[in-house]
Parts: structure tokens; C-alpha cells; sequence
């Protein structure tokens, strides 16, 4: 349940495009499966990626593959730098910013919890410029 939430956060403001895969035959020709594209993806938005990661995964092999993912990604957004989430959120504001980064800090241990998702002043902060408008006065 927990990463549909955030996904369905980002694609809620805006960010669908970069999360759907829309050429699963050119991934396969590529010999690229829709899983590493995904990590990947995931690595390039919200790196760079933290060593708790790697100490959460029980198993060499996957830990070797993901550093190999995430020096891949951390290259990409050198070269693209639009594509990490801190670039392209802006317009978002910082109180989505920060919400969306503790719901996509790729450490397990320091991610946000739902709780403190619900409760964020993110929420209240839309409540008000729903309630009085923009400007945030009646």
C-alpha cells in the first residue's frame, strides 16, 4: 500500500509521465527489464541513494546491482539535473517538497510514516488556501 501512496501523490501533482513506462518492447529489445526501469527511474527522481538502503538488503548480489543502478542514475541526473525530484518540484512549494521527500527517502528508516504524511502541515496549508482562498485571509 505504502509505495501506491506516494506514487499516487506524484501523479496526482504532475508527475505521471515520469513515472509510467510507455515502450515496454523497446525496454525488452534493450534487454532492460520494466522492474530495473523502474528502480532506476526511482534512483535518477529522488537519489542520491543512501547507504541504509544497501544495509537493508539481505542478499550481495542485489545490493552490487543496485549500486551499478544507482551510479547509472546518479550519472543521468548529472547530465540531466532536471530529473531529480529537488529540481523539478519547485513549483510544488516547500511544504510539498518536504512531504513528498519524506515519503520518497529511499532509506526505510528514515522515510516518513503515514502518520506523519497525514498529519503534515502540507494538509493544512491546502485547507487554508482552500478555505480563504490563495492569499490565506478571509
Amino acid at each position: 500500500m505504502w509505495p501506491n501512496f506516494y506514487s499516487e501523490c506524484i501523479y496526482t501533482l504532475g508527475g505521471g509521465e515520469m513515472l509510467l513506462i510507455d515502450n515496454y518492447k523497446e525496454l525488452v529489445e534493450r534487454g532492460i527489464s520494466a522492474e530495473q526501469e523502474i528502480l532506476t527511474r526511482h534512483f535518477t527522481y529522488f537519489g542520491p541513494v543512501p547507504e541504509g538502503l544497501y544495509k537493508r538488503v539481505n542478499d550481495e548480489n542485489w545490493c552490487e546491482a543496485m549500486k551499478e543502478t544507482s551510479k547509472m542514475a546518479d550519472l543521468a541526473a548529472k547530465e540531466q539535473p532536471e530529473l531529480r525530484f529537488t529540481w523539478w518540484s519547485r513549483e510544488l512549494g516547500p511544504a510539498a517538497q518536504d512531504m513528498i521527500s519524506g515519503m520518497t527517502n529511499l532509506d526505510p528508516e528514515a522515510r516518513t510514516t503515514i502518520d506523519h504524511v497525514l498529519s503534515h502541515y502540507w494538509w493544512q496549508e491546502m485547507d487554508r488556501k482552500n478555505h480563504y482562498g490563495s492569499g490565506g485571509r478571509a
